[in-house]
């Protein structure tokens, strides 16, 4: 894991106006690797990298986002029952693929990032968005699933 500098994670006690003051959660598994950069800001967030997330310089995440580079669970029912008594064993199933989110990127509340996205550089994601496919730069983008708004003119 590796984190630049100047770097805000708000959550817990201390209140966000849009947030429900929910824990913010950052879990890394062995071997994944977490990268984010400098001057980053996030609220309330939860962030699972099993494989790899990259978040870029001049990043704002906002309250009650979710990041995950995989399904967490496998998606296989067979699978599943295995997992209530050995997750080792189904672990190995789950699909996992990296994120990436460039610089400048401003993420909404409660924004849902799906594993093997790239977020381009410049762009606004809208509040309650649903990210499942990659998304360019110097755009607006919005929805479930997340779908271009407009062009960003600068």
């Amino acid at each position: 894991m590796k984190i630049g500098n100047n770097f805000i994670l708000v959550g817990g006690g201390f209140r966000n106006s849009i947030s429900r003051n929910a824990m913010s959660c950052i879990q890394v598994q062995h071997h994944a690797k977490l990268i984010i950069g400098n001057d980053v800001r996030m609220s309330d967030v939860c962030i699972w990298a099993r494989h790899e997330i990259v978040i870029g310089d001049y990043v704002t995440i906002g309250a009650d986002t979710v990041i995950m580079d995989s399904n967490s669970h496998p998606l296989d029912w067979r699978l599943r029952r295995i997992e209530c008594n050995n997750y080792k064993l189904a672990k190995k199933e789950i699909k996992h693929a990296p994120i990436i989110i460039e610089n400048d990127v401003f993420i909404g509340a409660r924004t849902i990032i799906n594993k093997g996205v790239c977020i381009g550089a410049r762009t606004i994601i809208a509040a309650g968005s649903v990210v499942v496919s990659d998304i360019p730069a110097d755009v607006i983008a919005g929805g479930n699933p997340c779908k271009v708004i407009k062009k960003i003119q600068f």
